[in-house]
């Protein structure tokens, strides 16, 4: 059992299909969330968190991930070092991708290489 979250925020890029093992596919794209904190001074600040997110849903979903576009994302999360950084990064494998106009979900795959509207 793993630790599942949601979160929302903006797409850093468009999505991209990479291949892994004998062909498989999956679809990877990175999300940034804001948050304001309060620095010694009182004064708030922005800072943005970056969150990399893989989903092994219907590949056509690739093509409804923008750069920009607001999306909301349930996954389970797998927290890592990044030796070269000495920093901590996430990702999330994602069941559920909302976006602004509509639900794409991986429990739902009707969209088909020929068709690349969106299963909502």
């Amino acid at each position: 059992m793993g630790i599942y979250i949601s979160f929302s925020g903006r797409a850093g890029q468009d999505a991209e299909i990479k291949t892994y093992g004998e062909g498989k596919q999956l679809v990877s794209f990175s999300v940034a969330t804001d948050t304001r904190t309060k620095n010694s001074h009182g004064v708030y600040e922005k800072e943005t968190c970056w969150v990399q997110c893989t989903t092994f849903a219907n590949v056509n979903y690739a093509k409804l991930i923008k750069k920009g576009c607001t999306v909301y994302v349930t996954g389970e999360l797998s927290v890592y070092n990044v030796k070269e950084k000495t920093i901590i990064a996430c990702t999330v494998h994602a069941i559920e991708i909302t976006l602004q106009k509509g639900k794409v979900d991986n429990s739902v795959s009707t969209a088909t290489d020929d068709d690349p509207t969106p299963p909502f």
